[in-house]
Parts: C-alpha cells; sequence; structure tokens
C-alpha cells in the first residue's frame, strides 16, 4: 500500500498476528499473552521517504509518525460516523462491521501536531498552515522532536539524491519541493549533526515547537492536503542517523508507537515505544518471522494466531464460510479498497494505440476470474475507484468483456493484424505465474489470436525498473493510501514522472479535471468530475482493471480489537489478548 504499489496478479491476503500455541483448542500459553508472532516478508526498505510497496509500509507504519495521520473510522449506512481510533476495535463495533451494518475507512487525526491547522491564504494565492508540535512528543531515545526535525525531514524527502519517487506525489504540492526534486533548490544538508539548514521554500521554523508549511496556489484543497501529509515520506526522521555512519534502518529512533529491538534475515521484532506520545499498545512484543510455508496448518494446530484463506484449499473456505462451523465466527472476508491491473506502456507499440488497448481490455472475462478462480474472494473491477472509496460506482460497466468487439478493434488498430512481439513482466522468480495471470494469457490468446510472453523478474527489480518506464506491459495493484479519489487519478497525469505514472498515459482533458478536482471544495462536485475522469481513462484503458481483493483471514477469538483494514492501516497498537 504506496502502500500502495502491490505487485499482485493472484489474490493477496494479509496475514496479520500470530504467536505459538499449544493448546489447539485456542487458550493461549499464559506465558505467551504478551507476545503475538506474524508471519511476514522482508521489507524493501524501513526508510519512510523511500517506501513505495505494501510490504515495507507495514513495518513503517509502525515505527514513524507524521504531522498528521489516518485513523480508522466506521461509518454507518447513512454515512454517519459512528467509531474513530481505538473505539472501532471494541467487540461490538466489529460484529456490526462484520454484519455489514458498519463500513471500515479512515480519518485524518493529529499525529505528531497538536491539532490540523486552519489554512490561511495568503496575498500570492499560496495557502499556509502553521502547526505545533506536541510537548511530549520525542523519539525513542527520549529526545525531544522539534519543529527543526521535522523541517529537516521534508528537505530530506524532496532531495533528489535521497530518491523519493512519493515526495513528488504526496509533498509536490508545498512550494519549492518539485523545484529541489528537479534541481532547481539545492539541499544544503550541514556536517554539523546539530544543525539544520532549511530550503524549502513552503518550509519555515517559527521556534522549537512551530512550523508553518505553504503550498502553491491553486495546487490542492486543504481537506486533500491533510490527506496527503499522512503519507510516509512524510514522516520525522533523526539526522543524527540519517547522516551518520551504519546502516540507520536497522534500529530507527522511532517516533511511532514502536521500536525495533532485533532485525536479521530470519526475523524482524518489535516493542513499545517508550516515549510514544500516542495510544500505548497493550501486547509486549510482536515477532515478524520473514518466511514461507502454510500458516493454515500452523493455526490448524493452534500454533499461530492468525491466517489467511485463501482458493488454494477450497475445502478449508467452504468451511469457514459456513454459518454453522464453529470456524466461521473467527473468519473476516472484507472488501479492501484497492485495485489489480494490467499497465500498459502507452509510449511503446503496439500499446501507443488505445484501440489495441481497449481490445486487449475487452477480451479479458474479469467475472469469470472472480468467480471461477478467485472463488469471490474478490470483486471484479470495472473502473479505477475501489469499493469504500467516494466515487465507487457497484454497477459501473466500463469496458465490458466482448471477445468480437475486441477482435474489431484490434483489427481496426494501427497494427491491424500485425503486432509486434508482446511480453508482460511481473514481479517473481522460481515459480509459476499466477493461475489468474495464465488464464488472462489464454483470453488474449484464445479471443485475440495473441500470443503473449510472460517475464518474471525479482521484486525489487521489478519495482525499480517499474519506475524507469521500460516495461512493455506489466501487473500491478494499487492499494489507497487515504479515502480520496485523487490518490488514484494522480497517477494518470501526464506530467508526473515515470516512476509514478507507470503506464506513462497522456489526456489533456483528464489532466485539467484531475487539477479541477483537487482544487475543487465542493463534495458532490468533485465527485462529479472524478466521474468524467473515470469515464476517460477507463475508455483511453492505459489499465486493464481486473479485481478488487478481498482481506480473507481466520482470526482467534482470544485476540481481540483485531480486523482488517481496508487500507493496510496499522491497529496493532490497539490490539489486546482477551479471554473469549
Amino acid at each position: 500500500m504506496r502502500r500502495v504499489v502491490v505487485p499482485i496478479l493472484a489474490l493477496v491476503l494479509i496475514v496479520s498476528a500470530c504467536g505459538p500455541n499449544p493448546d489447539p483448542s485456542g487458550a493461549p500459553d499464559s506465558q505467551l499473552r504478551d507476545t503475538l508472532f506474524i508471519p511476514s516478508g522482508e521489507p524493501l526498505t524501513l526508510d519512510p521517504h523511500l517506501v513505495t510497496d505494501a510490504g515495507s509500509h507495514a513495518y513503517t507504519g509502525l515505527l514513524y509518525a507524521k504531522l498528521v495521520r489516518l485513523e480508522p473510522a466506521f461509518y454507518d449506512r447513512n454515512g454517519n460516523l459512528v467509531a474513530v481510533g481505538a473505539d472501532t476495535t471494541k467487540e461490538d463495533m466489529i460484529e456490526r462491521l462484520r454484519n455489514g451494518e458498519l463500513t471500515a475507512s479512515a480519518v485524518v487525526a493529529p499525529d505528531l501536531a497538536e491539532a490540523i491547522p486552519s489554512p490561511v491564504s495568503n496575498e500570492n494565492g499560496t495557502t499556509s498552515y502553521t502547526f505545533t508540535i506536541r510537548e511530549n512528543a520525542k523519539f525513542s531515545n527520549g529526545r525531544p522532536v522539534t519543529a527543526r526535525d521535522m523541517a529537516y525531514s521534508l528537505d530530506r524527502a524532496a532531495d533528489p539524491r535521497t530518491r523519493s519517487s512519493t515526495a513528488e506525489l504526496y509533498l509536490g504540492d508545498i512550494a519549492g519541493v518539485l523545484d529541489m526534486q528537479r534541481g532547481r533548490i539545492i539541499n544544503r544538508v550541514s556536517p554539523k549533526q546539530d544543525e539544520v539548514t532549511i530550503d524549502l521554500t513552503g518550509v519555515e521554523v517559527l521556534d522549537e515547537r512551530t512550523i508553518r508549511i505553504t503550498t502553491l496556489a491553486g495546487s490542492v484543497s486543504p481537506e486533500l492536503f491533510m490527506m496527503k501529509l499522512t503519507y510516509e515520506v512524510a514522516s520525522v526522521v533523526d539526522k543524527v542517523q540519517t547522516e551518520g555512519p551504519g546502516r540507520w534502518t536497522d534500529r530507527p529512533n522511532s517516533t511511532g508507537p514502536w521500536v525495533i529491538v532485533k532485525k536479521d534475515v530470519a526475523e524482524i521484532v518489535v516493542e513499545p515505544n517508550p516515549n510514544y506520545f500516542g495510544h500505548k499498545p497493550e501486547i509486549k512484543r510482536v515477532v515478524f518471522y520473514i518466511s514461507g510455508g502454510s500458516t493454515y496448518l500452523r493455526y490448524q494446530n493452534g500454533e499461530v494466531h492468525f491466517t489467511g484463506v485463501g482458493v488454494e484449499d477450497l475445502d478449508v473456505l467452504k468451511d469457514v464460510r459456513d454459518p454453522n462451523s464453529q470456524l466461521s465466527r473467527q473468519y473476516f472476508e472484507m472488501a479492501e479498497m484497492s485495485t489489480s491491473y494490467i499497465g500498459f506502456n502507452t509510449r511503446t507499440p503496439p500499446f501507443d494505440d488505445p484501440l489495441v488497448r481497449q481490445a486487449f481490455a475487452m477480451a479479458v472475462d474479469r467475472e469469470s476470474i472472480t468467480r471461477d478462480i478467485l472463488q469471490n474472494l474478490a470483486i471484479p473491477a470495472s473502473g479505477i475507484l475501489p469499493p469504500g472509496m467516494p466515487g465507487y460506482r457497484p454497477d459501473y460497466k466500463g469496458l465490458e468483456y466482448n471477445p468480437a468487439k475486441a477482435r474489431e478493434l484490434l483489427a481496426s488498430s494501427k497494427y491491424g493484424g500485425n503486432l509486434p512481439r508482446i511480453k508482460i513482466t511481473i514481479s517473481g522468480s522460481g515459480s509459476a505465474p499466477s493461475v489468474v495471470l495464465q488464464s488472462i494469457v489464454q483470453f488474449w490468446k484464445s479471443n485475440l489470436g495473441v500470443e503473449v510472453e510472460i517475464e518474471q523478474v525479482d521484486y525489487a527489480t521489478f519495482l525499480e525498473e517499474l519506475k524507469k518506464g521500460t516495461f512493455q506491459m506489466y501487473s500491478l495493484g494499487w492499494i489507497a493510501d487515504y479515502p480520496d479519489p485523487d490518490n488514484y487519478f494522480m497517477k494518470f497525469e501526464s506530467w508526473r514522472s515515470s516512476a509514478n505514472n507507470e503506464a506513462r498515459y497522456s489526456n489533456e482533458e483528464a489532466d485539467a479535471l484531475i487539477q479541477q478536482a483537487r482544487v475543487e471544495t465542493d463534495p458532490q462536485k468533485r465527485l462529479q468530475l472524478y466521474r468524467q475522469i473515470e469515464d476517460i481513462v477507463v475508455s483511453d484503458a492505459p489499465w486493464i482493471t481486473l479485481f478488487h481483493s478481498k482481506d480473507s483471514i481466520l482470526v482467534k477469538p482470544f485476540v481481540c480489537g483485531y480486523y482488517p483494514t481496508p487500507m493496510g492501516i496499522s491497529i496493532l497498537n490497539y490490539v489486546s489478548f482477551c479471554d473469549n
């Protein structure tokens, strides 16, 4: 979840907390009631300014604080906000969520800042926001977090030497950020560890605890700007570490609810940050095992508390979905705010022709993929926006499955039946491509007569090459960073770097509407603009939208306060063991 860019073409199940338990009946060992064990993966980075993937974000979200953050929130069927933060983890609220009475989302809340500031309009059209850092905000080593720490962190994120691709997306509205990214402003980093030189024109330190941030004229509405500041690239880091010797990310000086106490090739261990200013975790230790294997078998044996349930074991899936099953009360199946898709490089033959892209899109049967292969553990994606996102249209048709029309479009394209070699690149190595991907390739062969080669590269290389725009076609997923349609449509702006507009898509009308929606403050007018944008983008087909994933997990009944959040917001500091 750039948390965000998630390379998925098979269903991804988020597996959460787990821990050894010798009693298969479900009663936790009293010696281990303070520890969770979580099967996980190795993060690509623990530098919050470099995070672009869901796996890394799952860790950095535990370790770092920002001026503002997203707090989980529940809404009723009338759209009324009924619970925020810790209140969402109450047993009655989770039960209502499980029953479909409530919808999970998120709201912006103060984090390092004491409050969300009111915008101040300046004579030159810019807008300023003055944040006051909490008096009790500290790094995990006990040093107070200052306005200069925040200013340094923003400068560092924008510095092209940091190589952050997300600073453009989430901090680019701040005056000076795009200029610094493009080399027009130089970030002068003082060699003195206790000295900070601020070079972003839109960042001012007013005193030890006060920082003023100014956005460009006509760039973004106040509400959307606050949402953007919740992303990891806006996290505060400690200059003493980042400019010092050694690999600082092995033991970052944390400002979030957790600190790393151990990190090696086998596991990452975190414990509560003793100096955290917010809700203190009740669990005393979390061990992330960096390993594979079947977590369901371990769940059956009482060795873990959580496990994903997927299509690889249809008998288990059938069992947990049976309301008469003992496991059904331990089962969550909830829509994620994500969209899985095939992306085209719209500047590379043959996908520089929209007719070819439309043909490929209309040759794929999303309904059969989600029904027959994924067993409805996903929702067919006809549009860009996922369920739960404002502007999502459940009845939207998009480019519907129509093999005859697809063949007609391909024949009408400038390439006709004379297509160049076509290759789709996916992340992964040493294993067979997913059944979903194989079925899509077969759809293209059967319905268009086109052979598509599958290329696999390792995950890190995949993301790095993707940023360069070198792939002809690729598979990805995008999990929302915050509940606003801009988080999806900003990836289609023509002026974005290839690191963010991987499809290298360009449409002047879409560009204008995206910017218009970004500054619009009337919610209904914004949604209407986003409907227009979605119509344009879906018709141009820089993506083949495939499906919106669901979280499908089993949770032991004695792990309380947990539910799968649709954007992957960590609620581990609210989770506890209980006597259920």
